[in-house]
């Protein structure tokens, strides 16, 4: 299914900060398009290599907007295995030059490219969970596209970190950060290419209260909007 296979992502970042009641707003965005490989496969599931056929970054604060050069990450490796329930365990990434750094972290892009599947099939109207990860799938009642019948699922995600202080060398950091993710969106799957398409919406929520080197409150909240799409033969 995912031989060959090529996607266009487009993703929109809405980021507001607090930090002693002095408010920062930012936007940033990219659109990409990934090329997928089968490199082996085995029982316990696919060796996957990534990489970018291209990229564009751009980052908005106020009236200034700001994109960088993406060349030298175009082409590179990303390497990972795939399990037949969607669990993406990465191997190597390519060198992200800190110019694009600065905009995005895509170390792990190609880990959050495809969404988590049920383990097993299932009916519509139909429920699985995965409470390791706070995951649950919905399948919902099937659609068609261009006489195709596809598959339909809502997936939703909800997930709280909670960090312990740390300390060590001369100076004591303490820092106690509580982060909260929640993900909802809704994914397509073709029984002979597998993911089709998928939007989400990400909010992360990150909460640092005042105490050792931290003076004053900090606060943020990202709101991230993923579409996904396959592109056919002829977007090649």
């Amino acid at each position: 299914m995912l031989d060959s296979a090529r996607y266009e992502e487009r993703v929109e970042t809405g980021i507001h900060g607090e930090a002693g009641g002095r408010p920062l707003d930012e936007t940033s965005g990219r659109v990409a398009r990934w090329i997928l490989h089968v490199a082996s496969a085995s029982d316990s599931g696919v060796t996957l290599e990534a990489s970018l056929d291209s990229l564009s970054i751009w980052r908005r604060s106020g009236a200034a907007i700001r994109s960088p050069d993406t060349d030298g990450i175009i082409g590179g490796r990303y390497r990972g295995t795939l399990s037949a329930n969607g669990r993406y365990v990465p191997a190597t990434h390519p060198f992200i030059p800190d110019e694009i750094a600065e905009f995005a972290d895509l170390r792990n892009a190609a880990g959050a490219l495809l969404p988590r599947l049920p383990s097993e099939p299932l009916a519509a109207g139909a429920v699985w969970r995965d409470d390791s990860t706070g995951t649950t799938i919905e399948r919902l009642g099937d659609s068609t596209a261009a006489g195709v019948r596809l598959a339909r699922y809502r997936l939703e995600r909800h997930a709280t970190v909670s960090r312990a202080p740390l300390a060590g060398g001369a100076d004591t950091l303490a820092l106690r950060v509580r982060q909260t993710t929640d993900e909802s969106g809704e994914f397509a799957w073709d029984d002979a290419r597998g993911v089709v398409g998928w939007t989400r919406t990400v909010t992360v929520l990150t909460e640092i209260p005042p105490g050792g080197s931290v003076r004053v409150p900090v606060r943020s909240r990202v709101v991230q909007r993923v579409t996904l799409t396959r592109l056919d033969e002829s977007s090649r």
